[in-house]
């Protein structure tokens, strides 16, 4: 893959229009507002604005996502490799695993309703995906829904983002990174490193050498409890309008339209 593509080259003139709109989309990023999204997940105004970003920060807690690591293995029947003193963590060495266990039901098998309001959602906002289902015996992915499509936050000209959102096994449920796991295909995340100059620090290791966003945090997640009467249920259309937010962030810092350690800040942006 031909990075250049996501390299914008110097002298620009002052008073580029183009300049000045990814200003306010870098202040409205640092200021924690809404950007207003197209279906294409455009962000420059070039279509009609359907989707507004969620609330909520990019964020990463090594140790958190170790024990949720762990808590997936035990809920999804797989083996923890243990310490002689019963340390799970990878601490020290590990000598013994836990048996073998069955792994957890589909989420969208137990909740067709939950399931049917996703399909709507994804037709509605994000037409040009295509649901499938996760075809890899070898993938801890394997069995799980999926959706895939371009996003083209239109930034960079010219450059679009095929991404993959897949769903956790026990989707909804508030997770750092959240239940639905956006996957850069192309460009990929290796794409975006050399880019970059350095691994963006909003990334979560899956643990089988792939890297997916870390979109939010798990306090900005919900999973369909009730609150003040109305009950709130993490979408794939609202991950992925954080999977824009953080492709927009990083095709600014492309542009130097924003710095790249508030890009990379552990507090998110």
């Amino acid at each position: 893959m031909n990075t250049d593509i996501l390299r914008v080259p110097a002298g620009r003139l002052a008073l580029d229009p183009a300049k000045l709109k990814r200003k306010k989309i870098a202040d409205d990023l640092k200021n924690g507002n809404p950007l207003h999204i197209g279906a294409s997940g455009d962000v420059t105004g070039k279509e009609q604005a359907n989707l507004v970003t969620q609330k909520g920060k990019l964020a990463l807690d090594p140790a958190k996502l170790k024990r949720k690591k762990i808590a997936d293995d035990l809920k999804n029947g797989n083996p923890l490799h243990i310490g002689a003193s019963g340390d799970v963590t990878g601490k020290e060495q590990a000598n013994l695993v836990t048996q073998k266990g069955k792994l957890a039901a589909q989420w969208f098998e137990n909740d067709p309703e939950l399931y049917a309001d996703e399909v709507e959602g994804m037709k509605r906002f994000f037409p040009q995906f295509e649901q499938e289902i996760v075809d890899d015996p070898s993938s801890r992915w394997h069995g799980c829904l999926c959706w895939t499509g371009e996003l083209t936050p239109g930034i960079l000209d010219g450059v679009s983002w095929q991404v993959m959102a897949v769903y956790q096994p026990n989707h909804p449920t508030p997770c750092m990174g959240g239940s639905v796991c956006v996957y850069l295909i192309d460009p990929s995340m290796e794409d975006v490193d050399e880019a970059l100059g350095f691994p963006p620090h909003h990334a979560i290791n899956d643990g089988e050498g792939g890297r997916y966003l870390c979109t939010t945090r798990a306090e900005d997640m919900s999973d369909g409890r009730v609150e003040n009467g109305q009950c709130y249920t993490t979408t794939a259309v609202q991950t992925l309008t954080w999977a824009i937010k953080w492709l927009t962030a990083l095709e600014l810092v492309m542009t130097g339209d924003m710095d790249a350690n508030l890009f990379n800040s552990p507090n998110g942006i």
